[in-house]
């Protein structure tokens, strides 16, 4: 009969599982504001894809293998650059993970939040109160921010989001939501940046990145607050959005959207209409 070392078993169980389970290192390819086709990445000799919406509306596209470390996932992220995805970004998996605390649904679920803070964080979020449109003190400090970048870099162009909450019919939020758009807008047309360049599009209360009921039916203003907002990104002569991987900081893990709230909250707003 084989006698085996324990010792042995441990040391090679625990190689095992670091050196095939492991993969550790996510290599996005390049986000968009909107959808692009997959021949996209195959004109350019990258075959493996795929492809997710983050809780900004923003569609990220990634190398579909994960990487052991952050030595391949960096010759992965040279070969991305030589092939024109000079935005290319390693996510670290394990860093991420760290990062959603204990009671973060997104920690349960797997989901993963990539927080890579860079000189050139090129995304924005400007909240409202509610039923309000009017830009706040802080808001225009931040758009003065976009505005330098975009007056520095005359190829970047703005991508101008408009949220609501859910009070109200969806006909009133998608107004509203068309007002405070046009509020960040018109803040950086008057502040010299030419119309042609920036991009609006409204969504009213159809993409929560919070939610709008508690488990229990009941209303949840803590959450709807982090919805009422506006989302500001810069975007490339390419349509690509410029160093802007970020991990969904400002919302607290149990007012997050995930699997289980997003449903409730589809329910809610089906009650409504």
């Amino acid at each position: 009969m084989l006698k085996f070392n324990t010792k042995v078993l441990i040391t090679l169980f625990l190689f095992l599982n670091t050196s095939i389970f492991a993969q550790e290192y996510r290599v996005q390819i390049a986000a968009f504001p909107e959808q692009v086709p997959f021949t996209h990445f195959l004109f350019s000799g990258i075959n493996d894809v795929y492809a997710n919406v983050d809780q900004n509306e923003i569609n990220r596209y990634y190398l579909s293998e994960n990487f052991y470390s952050s030595q391949e996932a960096a010759e992965a992220r040279k070969m991305l650059v030589k092939r024109g995805f000079n935005n290319a970004q390693i996510i670290d998996l394990v860093k991420e993970k760290s990062l959603c605390t204990a009671n973060d649904p997104a920690a349960e679920q797997g989901a993963i939040y990539t927080n890579i803070n860079t000189e050139h964080l090129y995304i924005r979020h400007f909240y409202f109160g509610f039923g309000e449109s009017k830009l706040s003190v802080e808001s225009k400090r931040q758009l003065n921010k976009i505005h330098v970048k975009l007056k520095r870099n005359p190829q970047l162009r703005a991508f101008v989001q408009g949220h609501t909450d859910a009070s109200g019919s969806p006909e009133f939020n998608l107004a509203l939501s068309i007002r405070r758009a046009r509020a960040a807008r018109n803040y950086l047309v008057a502040k010299g940046i030419h119309s042609g360049r920036i991009d609006v599009k409204v969504y009213g209360e159809s993409a929560p990145v919070a939610i709008n009921i508690g488990v229990d039916g009941t209303d949840e203003p803590d959450g709807r607050k982090y919805n009422r907002r506006v989302v500001v990104v810069l975007i490339d002569q390419h349509g690509e959005v410029v160093n802007d991987v970020e991990r969904m900081r400002d919302v607290p893990g149990h007012l997050r959207i995930n699997k289980q709230t997003l449903r409730q909250q589809l329910i809610y707003a089906d009650l409504k209409r």
